[in-house]
């Protein structure tokens, strides 16, 4: 059976977003995790005619730099914009949504030569950032908690300049330095780690990490190696994490016993031995 490529509303709005230089990306259906790996960085031109063809993907839209040159953030709301507002100032109407969760996406334009990252949590608000390396799900996504709705089509408008002046990129934390003598374990993971996508906030960003935690144990690391891996991620991380926060992660990977301590040595021992017979 052919499956039909006709009308269908996700292709649709795609196609829009592409003829009007936005970015469009393909998100795992009834999810909200991208398909494509690298897609901050993927030539999206062809996202409306892979969604007629998958029509039950769900649709994204890469945050930060567009095809048609504008650039533009997206503030994620989970009930704390109004009082951020109260600090900051009323923003603007502009392009928003409504989210399956109750909250709301509000879509604005920033300078191109404005360093902002991804964040968690605005001055503790309950309001986070998607910009360069970030995106979100759009209308007419759908998941298990329900659809996206938009409760504003108008056009896209500029962020004031107080909210802008606020959401400038905290600085990456200063490198830390690895030991003087790698041991070859050690310079496995590192190796491994540096081909690790980064985590993300609000994009899975704390399962990325632990991942890499996991795996440095899966090397045979100490807890203190295991923190020189961290923090080499973490360089890469948007945004970065606390070193406490990275401690934390280290040694819950140590201690929850999910992964055998040394497992990718003995794994790589085996293989040889196997090739020698």
């Amino acid at each position: 059976m052919t499956r039909s490529i006709d009308h269908n509303p996700r292709a649709d709005v795609a196609q829009r977003m592409q003829d009007r230089g936005y970015a469009p990306i393909l998100l795992m259906p009834r999810g909200k995790r991208p398909i494509d790996m690298g897609w901050q960085d993927r030539d999206n031109s062809d996202t409306a005619r892979r969604l007629r063809w998958n029509p039950d993907n769900n649709l994204g839209w890469r945050q930060g730099l567009q095809p048609n040159g504008k650039r533009v953030l997206a503030l994620d709301d989970d009930g704390g914009l109004a009082a951020l507002e109260a600090t900051l100032g009323a923003l603007p109407a502009t392009f928003a949504q409504q989210t399956p969760s109750g909250g709301s996406h509000r879509v604005y334009r920033v300078p191109i030569d404005v360093e902002l990252n991804n964040r968690v949590r605005v001055a503790g608000y309950a309001v986070d950032v998607r910009c360069d390396g970030g995106f979100i799900a759009i209308w007419p996504s759908e998941l298990d908690a329900g659809v996206y709705r938009i409760t504003n089509e108008g056009p896209l408008v500029a962020l004031p300049e107080r909210w802008l002046a606020a959401l400038r990129a905290v600085p990456l934390p200063p490198p830390v330095p690895l030991p003087s003598n790698l041991t070859p374990s050690l310079e496995r993971a590192l190796k491994y780690t540096a081909q690790c996508e980064p985590a993300v906030a609000g994009q899975g960003g704390h399962a990325a990490t632990f991942r890499v935690a996991l795996k440095a144990v899966e090397f045979g690391l100490t807890i203190a190696d295991t923190l020189s891996v961290l923090n080499e991620y973490n360089r890469r991380c948007d945004p970065p994490w606390s070193p406490a926060e990275l401690r934390h992660k280290a040694e819950q990977a140590h201690g929850v016993g999910r992964v055998q301590r040394g497992g990718k040595l003995a794994a790589k021992a085996a293989r040889e031995r196997m090739g020698t017979r």
